[in-house]
């Protein structure tokens, strides 16, 4: 989930749409869609709350995707990034997927892979 009034900086095709769309969970669709992203997010059962769409059409040509975001205001020290690949072809899929968190400050880069049920603090 993030905030809403937050500047992000996205990576965009070839034609210079952007890769990740913003959208809440509220307009998902089904019910059971929302459900699902709220059970496994820290969302508190806010259906109100902002997300990030990564457009999948885009997955067969491209390999890299970037979301870049600024220190927010009055953040901790630790912040939690949470993803969730919503497909029912989503264990494929999670073995094509690392994240790789880098700290500006610092310039130091924390990669992870990605794995079915798996919590990493970063």
């Amino acid at each position: 989930m993030i905030g809403s009034s937050c500047s992000w900086v996205t990576s965009t095709d070839s034609f210079g749409k952007p890769d990740w769309v913003l959208s809440s969970i509220g307009v998902l669709g089904s019910q059971e869609r929302q459900q699902m992203l709220l059970e496994n997010s820290s969302s508190n059962g806010d259906v109100e709350g902002y997300i990030f769409l990564l457009n999948t059409s885009r997955l067969p040509d491209r390999c890299e995707f970037s979301l870049q975001s600024p220190i927010l205001p009055g953040s901790l020290d630790s912040c939690m990034l949470e993803m969730a690949i919503c497909s029912q072809d989503a264990v494929p899929l999670l073995q094509r997927f690392t994240v790789e968190i880098r700290y500006v400050e610092t310039n130091k880069n924390t990669v992870t892979s990605l794995r079915a049920g798996q919590e990493q603090n970063a």
